[in-house]
């Protein structure tokens, strides 16, 4: 997942290098040269897309999880799991559950009942910076 983001991410960098082939041909509208309007196209390294790209990138979905617990088992235990089995793990029952974003997590909150569906209420959020870290954002 993170990998795709990237790709997209630098996709979309490519493609605003490029010049727009309205404004380089003979000059747009504000009579502008082909090799001003190219000069302009063009960004520094590691500069922010233009609001168009970022827009797009910011309507990417991207699957959340959130974990109850986790433990180990042998394999052994798990070839013996049949209908009805209970695993017990070391939780308490109202504990908080972790949000994660490609396994990486971002949050945690109680579960509360929405409707007839499962809801998060976050109690923790990181902050934007490690949210974009968990995306895989640099």
């Amino acid at each position: 997942m993170a990998c795709a983001l990237k790709r997209h991410w630098a996709r979309a960098r490519m493609s605003d290098s490029q010049p727009d082939l309205d404004s380089t041909a003979g000059g747009g509208e504000d009579g502008m040269s082909a090799g001003a309007a190219t000069a302009t196209a063009s960004r520094p390294p590691g500069a922010a897309p233009p609001k168009r790209e970022l827009d797009r990138i910011l309507h990417l979905s991207v699957p959340v999880a959130v974990t109850l617990a986790e433990r180990p088992m042998s394999i052994e235990s798990i070839l013996s799991l049949t209908v009805g089995s209970i695993i017990e793990f070391d939780v308490s029952f109202e504990a908080d559950l972790t949000l994660s974003v490609a396994d990486r997590p971002i949050g945690s909150g109680l579960a509360v009942k929405v409707g007839e569906n499962f809801g998060l209420r976050l109690s923790t959020v990181g902050s934007v910076h490690d949210r974009i870290d968990a995306l895989g954002g640099a």
